[in-house]
């Protein structure tokens, strides 16, 4: 789907009918798991129904049961701590050297960071946006959004060529603050 006005995006999430009357009354819920790629928060794909729902079904529902059901939310991303541009990148890694230069050496040598488990990218993005403000004092960001490379080249030739596009490539979108979801329902 395309981006909405005034800088709003559709966000997918799946997950098991197990779930869905409490997000409805209480909203996705917080991850907040160390190796969270872009932080503790309520995750979304960016206007992509078809992986969420693919989501749900290989991992929500073995793991909980019920069916695969997909919220669809509108996501303001004006306050983003959008990693899909330089300038927020750069951000992050002034973060990263700060929180490194601080870190004793066998603490930072215990650090997972792998496709899997990313506890620098989580402790940093968290780090940057629970103390970046505005000068009122609110959060300068209510949102993280990230390209994630994930699975297997979209085609490979005979002569061995292969796409440097994936066919779980997405955009990711970490709700931080709740404030940044304008609707959730179920579709």
């Amino acid at each position: 789907m395309s981006e909405l006005p005034n800088g709003l995006v559709w966000g997918y999430h799946g997950t098991s009918s197990v779930f869905a009357k409490k997000h409805l009354t209480e909203g996705i819920p917080v991850t907040n798991f160390s190796g969270d790629w872009l932080g503790h928060g309520a995750y979304f794909w960016e206007g992509d129904y078809d992986r969420a729902e693919e989501w749900a079904r290989l991992h929500a529902i073995t793991k909980y049961g019920g069916t695969p059901i997909v919220f669809q939310a509108v996501i303001d991303l004006n306050n983003c701590l959008d990693l899909t541009l330089i300038t927020d990148r750069r951000l992050l890694e002034e973060v990263v050297k700060e929180m490194c230069d601080e870190m004793p050496l066998e603490k930072r040598q215990r650090l997972k960071q792998n496709y899997y488990t990313r506890e620098l990218d989580c402790g940093a993005i968290n780090n940057l946006v629970q103390r970046a403000r505005k000068s009122d004092g609110s959060p300068q960001f209510t949102t993280v959004r990230g390209a994630f490379r994930e699975g297997d080249p979209v085609y490979r030739t005979s002569e061995g060529l292969e796409s440097g596009v994936c066919n779980r490539d997405h955009i990711q979108i970490n709700v931080i603050q709740k404030t940044a979801i304008h609707s959730l329902e179920i579709v």
